[in-house]
C-alpha cells in the first residue's frame, strides 16, 4: 500500500495496481483525490484508525474502479474535441482503455510489468551496481 500526502506519490502506485491512500494536507490535494475517487483522509481522520493496517483493511476502491474508465473517456473526448490528439494510445503500459475490463486497478498489467521486469532483471541489476560503484555506495 502507498500512503502519503503527495497525490502523485499515490497515483503512480495506483496505476501499478497498488492501493494508495492520500493523507490530504491541503484542499487542492483533497479535491483531486475526491474527483478521482482515490481514498483520502485528513490527519485527524487517520487518527481514528488504530494503525495503518486497520486503514488498509477499510479502504474501498470499488468507486474508483467503477468510475475511472468513464472519467478517462470524458478526458479523451475533451482532447479530441479540441483537436489536441487524433487517437489515444490504448496499448500504453497502464492499459487505460475503454476495451479493458478490470476488476481491480490494472490487474492484468501487473503481470505484464512483472514479466518485463523478470526479462530485464540482469540489466536492472547491472545498472544498479554501476550506479552504486559510481556514487561510492557499498
Amino acid at each position: 500500500m502507498a500512503f502519503g500526502s503527495r497525490i502523485h506519490g499515490n497515483i503512480v502506485p495506483i496505476f501499478s495496481g497498488v492501493p494508495g491512500v492520500v493523507n490530504s494536507c491541503d484542499s487542492r490535494t483533497r479535491e483531486i483525490a475526491q474527483f478521482y475517487d482515490i481514498p483520502c483522509y485528513t490527519t485527524k481522520e487517520i487518527e481514528e484508525f488504530k494503525d495503518l493496517y486497520d486503514l488498509y483493511e477499510k479502504i474501498d476502491y470499488s468507486t474508483f474502479n467503477n468510475t475511472y474508465i468513464s472519467k478517462f473517456e470524458e478526458f479523451e473526448k475533451f482532447l479530441r474535441k479540441r483537436k489536441l490528439v487524433d487517437e489515444i494510445n490504448e496499448k500504453n503500459i497502464f492499459g487505460i482503455s475503454t476495451k479493458v475490463n478490470k476488476t481491480i486497478v490494472n490487474e492484468n498489467d501487473i503481470y505484464k510489468m512483472r514479466n518485463k521486469y523478470i526479462r530485464m532483471k540482469p540489466l536492472y541489476w547491472f545498472i544498479d551496481k554501476s550506479s552504486n560503484i559510481y556514487h561510492g555506495i557499498k
